[in-house]
């Protein structure tokens, strides 16, 4: 089974904390996690359409499986700027 489609059926998730080694950073910063099975973040003021979840139905796993509550969902805005090759695949595709 899928890590997304057990997460949908759990209310799980997994994430692993790659700004965990930064000291300082800011609210803006996003780091790509190919083992994350949401996204996620903990800057509240990022999100739009925010709907608060029942505390303790949706947990998230980390590293040596840590847990942390879900406090809610929506959306958040990104905009980002990649260095890209041109080619004549038939698709685009971004690499993390």
């Amino acid at each position: 089974m899928k890590a997304r489609e057990l997460s949908k059926q759990h209310k799980e998730d997994a994430g692993f904390p790659a700004s965990a080694c930064y000291s300082t950073r800011s609210i803006f910063d996003w780091f790509a996690d190919s083992g994350a099975t949401s996204h996620m973040t903990d800057q509240r003021s990022l999100i739009f359409n925010y709907k608060p979840v029942t505390p303790g139905s949706w947990m998230v796993t980390g590293i040596g499986g840590a847990t942390l509550p879900v406090h809610g969902q929506g959306h958040v805005l990104v905009v980002t700027e990649v260095n890209i090759v041109y080619t004549k695949i038939s698709q685009t595709e971004i690499s993390i």
